[in-house]
């Protein structure tokens, strides 16, 4: 089942970082438009509709990861909870 969990948080990681990435691209893509407000409203609502799928996939990334965790007897090893440890500080620095 170790091995279930593993997949399980690749989905989450790989579903994150292209979720996160297009919010990203339509961040730079707003800045390059010159005030057109027709197509800066496409970017923000572009980028809005990866908002739901990201935290989606973050929520497969944790649960994977610390399901895994369990089931590999992994806890006893630092980096697992220095992982989640880095994984909540940006949480922590935008609220």
């Amino acid at each position: 089942m170790y091995r279930a969990w593993v997949f399980v948080h690749l989905i989450g990681v790989v579903g994150f970082l292209v979720t996160h990435g297009v919010s990203m691209w339509a961040l730079f893509a707003v800045r390059a438009v010159d005030g057109d407000r027709d197509r800066i409203l496409e970017w923000c609502e572009t980028s809005k509709r990866t908002t739901k799928p990201m935290y989606i996939s973050f929520v497969l990334l944790l649960f994977g990861g610390i399901a895994a965790g369990i089931d590999g007897a992994r806890f006893a090893e630092g980096w697992l909870l220095g992982s989640l440890a880095g994984a909540r500080w940006p949480a922590v620095a935008i609220s």
